[in-house]
């Protein structure tokens, strides 16, 4: 019984051995690949685009009065998990032109403010060169022009038309208040004039860069007087 147990124990040991020992070389090859695949699974490089918003920091009683893009586009590539936390990530991109004089400003756009995580590289940003163009702001009081359709049955003994305010302020670029002479109304129809009455009329609100100072929603009343019998 203890010959057949010495046997046993014998075999056993030679079988671990040659188990452990035959073939080393090609499983520690094999062990090296594995941590390898791993190790670039783990570490996979990703891609993606991400739109950026500008906002546009200006000078006191300027503004920018040309066509200017409000956000970018910029290619990331980085390691999955880095990618993965900004994917659902919005960023905000702040041009601070407070310091620039008029006229035209070559603006080139650093994706470095944007505070990227390391090994996250950029890249392409589309564009990558902006142009604003400041103007100085200015005020001007310009006259109210009625945009009359048809007649009123009591034409001939409305005394005048009265706006209030008389006159609408506008503010904008110098460059176009500048060459404003009035502002016109929408049309307002002079046959539901029966009486003596006051009526709101908005404003034609053509150009955005002006903005009505002295009126709300750009309405104004217009007042109809008549003749005392």
């Amino acid at each position: 019984m203890k010959v057949s147990l010495h046997k046993l124990l014998t075999f056993v040991l030679t079988v671990f051995r040659k188990a452990l020992f035959e073939n080393l070389s090609l499983k520690l090859i094999s062990a090296f690949i594995t941590l390898t695949l791993f190790i670039l699974v783990a570490g996979e490089s990703l891609q993606i685009s991400k739109r950026v918003k500008i906002e546009y920091m200006t000078p006191e009683k300027m503004m920018i009065v040309n066509d200017v893009p409000f956000e970018f586009e910029m290619i990331l590539s980085g390691p999955k998990s880095a990618i993965g936390s900004i994917r659902g990530q919005d960023f905000y991109y702040k041009v601070d032109l407070t310091g620039a004089s008029m006229g035209p400003s070559r603006i080139r756009l650093n994706p470095r403010q944007l505070g990227l995580d390391r090994g996250i590289l950029v890249s392409s940003i589309m564009p990558s060169t902006i142009y604003p163009q400041l103007e100085k702001i200015i005020t001007k009081k310009i006259p109210i022009q009625l945009n009359r359709l048809g007649t009123s049955v009591i034409e001939a003994q409305i005394k005048r038309m009265v706006f209030d305010p008389p006159e609408v302020e506008i503010a904008g670029p110098e460059s176009k208040v500048a060459t404003m002479t009035g502002v016109m109304t929408e049309t307002f129809d002079m046959r539901k004039v029966i009486k003596a009455e006051t009526f709101d009329v908005h404003l034609v609100h053509l150009d955005p860069q002006l903005t009505f100072l002295n009126t709300k929603d750009d309405r104004v009343k217009i007042r109809i007087e008549v003749f005392k019998k």
